[in-house]
């Protein structure tokens, strides 16, 4: 049986869930909790300098939902099979509260309810190449996309099909093409912390990818400068404490290489050099690069701006 150390400020805040999952599966774990006036000295502790985190046999997992998630697998709580739930009209105003954004449809993942998520289509389809799948990449041009909004469940892409199931959210469309084809972790504290890093670079996508969109060059590179030096170093440090070497997790390809890859790549076109002094975190690109059906997706791919 696993040993557990939860580390958190003497709050609820981002570590609850954890101590509630604990609490509803029955599990002993170690509650560290600091006062905030002491955390200072433990900072340089933990992976990215911040809690909760979780200790699971020494291995520490950032990263609040992460943490929640890997829990719940762990426990049972997290759920196997999809449940649709439908409501008549008159009866969804008292489940309205419920929802994140106060509307349906909403996807529930391990127990996990997610709104807006950032919409990278590329990414999806770079998911099904590598796994040798076939699927059916329908596009749309801006100006012909509002006549097919309303077909949407959030009236938003990009939207997987399956089986005639359309699911929203890029980040959890990519997080169940990862398990169905074998790129989210061996087991699942390896899913942990492969989930750990894609949460690490998606704080950057929400922080800097409003800049990347909206502002002129000179101001899209500053706020980059800026914001990249916190990622880099926390990827390095998630890459050094995993195990990572040619790839952020592990020995083998993951989906948080894969989003890696696509979000640098937008970097990339904004500051050719970013990434040099850190060449361990180029060796993760060269690796994606380097995988057979990547590259044939890459080479075939047409060029394309975020």
């Amino acid at each position: 049986m696993p040993t557990y150390k939860l580390h958190y400020f003497d709050l609820r805040g981002r570590a609850e869930i954890s101590r509630l999952i604990f609490a509803a599966a029955g599990e002993k774990y170690e509650d560290i909790r600091y006062k905030r006036e002491e955390f200072p000295q433990h900072k340089s502790e933990m992976p990215l300098g911040q809690i909760p985190v979780l200790e699971v046999d020494g291995v520490k997992l950032p990263q609040s939902i992460s943490i929640a998630r890997y829990l719940a697998k762990e426990f049972q709580l997290a759920g196997e099979k999809y449940e649709d739930i439908r409501y008549k009209r008159e009866e969804y105003p008292q489940h309205k509260s419920e929802m994140p954004l106060g509307q349906i449809p909403v996807l529930e993942v391990d127990g996990v309810k997610l709104p807006q998520s950032i919409s990278i289509a590329r990414y999806l389809a770079k998911e099904f190449q590598l796994a040798g799948e076939k699927y059916e990449d329908i596009r749309y041009k801006r100006e012909e996309y509002p006549q097919h909004k309303s077909e949407m469940p959030l009236g938003q892409i990009p939207v997987l099909e399956v089986d005639g199931v359309k699911l929203p959210q890029s980040i959890s469309i990519a997080r169940y093409l990862a398990k169905e084809f074998q790129l989210a972790g061996k087991d699942n504290l390896e899913q942990a912390k492969v989930d750990a890093v894609v949460d690490t670079v998606t704080d950057f996508v929400v922080s800097y990818f409003p800049i990347h969109m909206k502002a002129d060059e000179t101001t899209k590179k500053e706020a980059l400068n800026e914001q990249s030096l916190k990622l880099f170093k926390n990827l390095q440090t998630l890459q050094e404490l995993y195990q990572g070497n040619d790839f952020l997790v592990g020995n083998h390809l993951t989906y948080a290489d894969l989003w890696f890859y696509d979000i640098t790549e937008t970097v990339l076109g904004v500051d050719s050099t970013i990434l040099d002094k850190y060449p361990n975190l180029t060796k993760v690109r060269q690796s994606v690069e380097n995988d057979t059906k990547v590259a044939a997706y890459l080479k075939d791919r047409p060029k394309l701006p975020f």
